[in-house]
């Protein structure tokens, strides 16, 4: 999505879902890492089917986790080691592994 960095949780959260604007079979979470966390969720890198925004704080990264997740994506609170602050979405398919 570029290189913008947010420091409001809504407008990481409002950013990635007017990219997409899909949710009903998407995944949403927060990590330090976004390649390794994909990688982990078992996302094909050559789908083009997830995505990801860096925000100012983990704290800002878990609101936006929150709006996207009161959107419909699915995942949970939690995740993130104290340092996450990316927000990644991902398409679900049988392929992927949402526990990751």
């Amino acid at each position: 999505m570029g290189e913008q960095i947010y420091c409001n949780g809504e407008d990481a959260a409002r950013a990635l879902h007017a990219a997409w604007n899909r949710w009903c079979r998407w995944y949403a979470g927060i990590t330090n890492d976004p390649h390794v966390r994909l990688a982990l969720h078992q996302v094909d890198p050559k789908s083009g089917n997830y995505d990801w925004v860096r925000c100012t704080s983990e704290s800002v990264a878990r609101d936006a986790a929150d709006w996207l997740h009161a959107l419909g994506y699915q995942g949970g609170p939690g995740g993130g080691q104290g340092d996450a602050e990316f927000v990644y979405i991902y398409l679900i398919t049988e392929e992927t592994r949402e526990e990751g």
